[in-house]
């Protein structure tokens, strides 16, 4: 594997608590928004970090990394759940692939979202963090999650609908000619094939394949037809 490469060429490359560092900033800049909105005031922060291409050129080189930190939601309860979901996955990977992996994954996600931004003038961080998901789902395909706080479902099934989520976004950039979108997840997804490889859509293709078995079986028992 690509990843395993990279891990023994970059090794020195290890940032410890690497989510809940970048978790911590991107809720100061966005309570600092917050605060600012509430008052009349505009998201001045989100709007000086936030990537653009022709800014940079001017100068404006922090907005280089800077859009990392504007990820979280607008709304103040759906912020909190990001920045929950955000650190829970990063550091359940960073538990089970190790500092190193975990930081080299999320480090070329940013730099590869950095090379799309700079071929199509904008670019965006939610793309890596959706594969974030996919990553656990591919270390913990039955390890069961509780959605929205309270329902229990295996997170292969979660990662389904993340999937289905992400080539739909995919596909409405691609009608829209949103290139900039299209190719950002495109590069985001290329990054989580390099360090974990297909595994998670494999695990998907047999959760179908046996949902399919399964029915199969009701259908020749009659089960179909006992309700």
């Amino acid at each position: 594997m690509l990843g395993d490469k990279i891990e023994r060429k970059l090794g020195f490359i290890r940032i410890p608590n690497l989510m809940f560092t970048i978790v911590v900033i991107s809720g100061f800049v966005f309570l600092v928004d917050y605060v600012s909105i509430i008052q009349g005031g505009r998201p001045f922060l989100n709007y000086m970090l936030r990537f653009s291409k022709a800014l940079i050129l001017r100068g404006q080189i922090w907005r280089v990394f800077g859009f990392v930190f504007t990820q979280l939601n607008s709304n103040l309860f759906f912020a909190f759940l990001e920045a929950y979901f955000l650190y829970f996955l990063g550091t359940s990977l960073e538990a089970s692939v190790g500092v190193r992996r975990f930081s080299l994954f999320y480090i070329f996600g940013v730099i590869f979202s950095i090379f799309t931004g700079f071929l199509t003038g904008r670019t965006t961080i939610t793309f890596v963090n959706m594969t974030m998901f996919f990553a656990f789902a591919s270390i913990n395909p039955n390890r069961k999650l509780l959605l929205f706080f309270f329902i229990p479902i295996n997170t292969i099934l979660i990662g389904m609908l993340d999937a289905a989520y992400f080539f739909v976004t995919i596909l409405v950039a691609l009608i829209r000619k949103d290139f900039a979108t299209a190719l950002a997840a495109v590069a985001a997804l290329i990054n989580f094939l390099i360090f974990f490889g297909p595994r998670f859509f494999i695990d998907i293709f047999n959760v179908l394949k046996g949902f399919q078995q399964r029915s199969k079986r009701m259908y020749e028992n009659g089960s179909y037809w006992d309700s």
